[in-house]
């Protein structure tokens, strides 16, 4: 982390002795009027008339910050980004975008929507209608936005996940802005596309986390407006905390905003902008414009969005991942010979004590310990601890954790979503069994895990557990270990899972003799139509899904009449599975494992478990 950018930071996030003596006078009045959730300017509404202009006054007069006494923002080539990035400081890059795949939807200079509707129209987005969010399909999008411009209204396609729906290879990330730290984990995602008409805009804001950001203008132009983070105060209320949503004239509840004064670029096609952390802008599309956007924070702002990711967090469980962005932080910290960097990367890891609690506390301390050390040979370094990063920095008795295993047997986050793979086939029993993916269109159920691969390998060794046989399948997502049951000749195929995976799964079952797709929602009774001879259940056991261990238990004694199996497949992550298990057994279902030696020897993977559920 650069020095110019640790300066903006210190003066975008220190109050002043006058903004703290204001806060002293705000805590006052919501404590006479006991009210927590008071805004600024129903606390001033609050005040006797002579004590609200003081306070105006006292506010107004507080001390400008240093202003950057340049005004504009450079052009520059690829090569001499890496120092803009490290300084915190805005610039427009030319030459990004040109060989993108998405420019083949651009017509004389503007989007064809009907072109890209065409491929993609069935996929819902996001879009903004007089500032209020609604999802449709692209294929309405594209009839309507011309329409409601004519009626005076703008649609604005806004922050959609293109690459969680599968078009991620027409507009791969360029390689100076991979170093992401906040996209990859699960399916966490910051790249967007927006996509709107001449006069749409995006009000005045400061990006997510207080991340950087990058946007690429494939075709059309756009307006910016940035304040330097340094000059923040400058938006703050009378209490110097929320921001103004735009700028103008000074206010009461704003009484500085109107020495504000934003430094404007022009983007044009075939640029992209670098948005530096904690620089709040504005963004107008002076003609119709389709852009991607990409939010991602790496070692140049640690400082930056350490704070602003527990918030985050707090407030959106799921929304961002914290563990992932300290495992990155704790690799930084093992590679890096920078003591600056280290510094930063124990003041992050001290950001995010109260949500990764000791992994973040050894954290930090190692790499205080391996800063001292650079600076004094005689400290102990640290050096043992970051070693063991990737190993076992977040590991504890209670709650295994270890890194993703790719193997290659199914296709990754980013094959799905950065090349465009849309299917997944094997040869089974002698046939081939076909899947189409959907990734993002009903989460983890429109994608082919590698515990269905084990388990399906596992029945084409033993093919008589289907053969001649009715199966059912729990959670079958895409559908992929039924339709193998059924190319092992099993006489009928029941896929279940909630209404929202049913398409896909109608749509990969369709011409299957012999299957047929139901909802089984585990928290609702099971019918008596559906029982089967064999059940087949994998990767159905996921980190953050703790609480449909008991449903899942539930359902699956229901199901395990008679002489029923259930043949169990699940891969330890970072959860305990052990309550899952303890509560099949209450419920009089016996659980052992399948040796190793039973499954197929390509297919098999020591945290890969397969097991045989029956009735006691």
């Amino acid at each position: 982390m650069d020095e110019a950018s640790l300066a903006q930071f210190r003066a975008a996030t220190a109050p002043s002795r006058r903004v703290a003596n204001l806060r002293h006078v705000r805590d006052c009045v919501i404590k006479r009027d006991a009210d927590p959730y008071l805004r600024p300017a129903e606390v001033l509404a609050l005040l006797e008339p002579e004590r609200l202009g003081a306070i105006e006054l006292y506010a107004a007069e507080d001390p400008e910050p240093q202003i950057r006494k340049s005004r504009t923002i450079p052009r520059i080539k690829t090569i001499e980004f890496r120092s803009y990035m490290d300084r915190n400081e805005p610039c427009l890059i030319e030459g990004i975008g040109r060989d993108w795949g998405l420019r083949e939807y651009v017509t004389e200079g503007v989007p064809d929507l009907a072109k890209l509707a065409e491929t993609y129209g069935r996929v819902q987005v996001p879009v903004q209608d007089a500032g209020v969010a609604k999802m449709m399909p692209l294929s309405q999008f594209a009839r309507v936005w011309r329409e409601k411009i004519a009626e005076g209204r703008r649609y604005y396609l806004k922050d959609w996940h293109f690459r969680l729906d599968g078009l991620g290879h027409l507009a791969p990330v360029p390689e100076i802005f991979a170093d992401d730290w906040l996209s990859g984990a699960r399916d966490m995602d910051y790249h967007f596309v927006y996509l709107g008409a001449a006069g749409t805009r995006t009000k005045l804001h400061c990006d997510v986390v207080n991340s950087f950001s990058w946007s690429a203008n494939v075709c059309g132009s756009k307006r910016w407006r940035f304040l330097p983070a340094a000059e923040t105060s400058l938006l703050r209320d009378v209490f110097g905390e929320d921001v103004a949503s735009s700028f103008g004239p000074s206010s009461s509840e704003y009484p500085r905003r109107g020495k504000a004064r934003p430094i404007e670029v022009v983007q044009q096609p075939g640029e992209a902008i670098f948005v530096p952390s904690g620089w709040y802008h504005d963004v107008e599309n002076l003609n119709d414009c389709l852009s991607v956007n990409c939010n991602w924070a790496n070692a140049s702002n640690l400082l930056w969005c350490g704070p602003r990711l527990v918030d985050e967090a707090n407030a959106a469980p799921g929304e961002v991942s914290t563990s992932h962005f300290l495992r990155r932080v704790a690799a930084r910290a093992a590679s890096t010979q920078s003591p600056r960097d280290l510094a930063a990367a124990a003041a992050a890891a001290r950001a995010l004590e109260g949500r990764e609690g000791d992994a973040a506390v050894a954290l930090a301390a190692a790499a205080d310990a391996r800063r001292a050390a650079l600076v004094d040979s005689d400290s102990d370094s640290g050096e043992d601890f970051l070693g063991r990063v990737g190993a076992d920095l977040f590991e504890d008795d209670e709650t295994p954790r270890r890194r993703p295993t790719r193997r290659g047997w199914t296709p990754g986050f980013h094959d799905v979503v950065d090349r465009g793979v849309t299917s997944f086939e094997a040869d089974v029993g002698g046939r081939r069994v076909c899947c189409r993916l959907g990734y993002r269109e009903s989460g983890t159920g429109s994608s082919v895990w590698d515990g269905a691969v084990v388990l399906a390998r596992f029945l084409e060794t033993h093919p008589s557990l289907v053969r001649g046989k009715r199966v059912l399948e729990l959670g079958a997502g895409t559908g992929f270990g039924g339709l193998c049951a059924a190319a092992l000749g099993a006489s009928n195929v029941t896929l279940t899972d909630i209404e929202a995976c049913l398409p896909l799964l109608r749509e990969n079952a369709a011409g299957v003799d012999g299957v047929v797709v139901e909802a089984l929602d585990w928290t609702e009774p099971v019918a008596p139509s559906q029982r089967a001879d064999v059940l087949l259940a994998a990767d159905c056991l996921l980190p953050g899904r703790e609480g449909l261990f008991a449903p899942l238990a539930t359902t699956l004694a229901a199901l395990l009449a008679g002489d029923a199996v259930a043949y169990f497949v699940y891969e330890q992550r970072c959860m305990d599975c052990g309550p899952f298990f303890e509560l099949l057994r209450g419920a009089g279902v016996a659980v052992s494992c399948i040796p190793d030696d039973d499954l197929h020897p390509e297919y098999r993977a020591p945290e890969i478990r397969v097991l045989e559920l029956r009735r006691t």
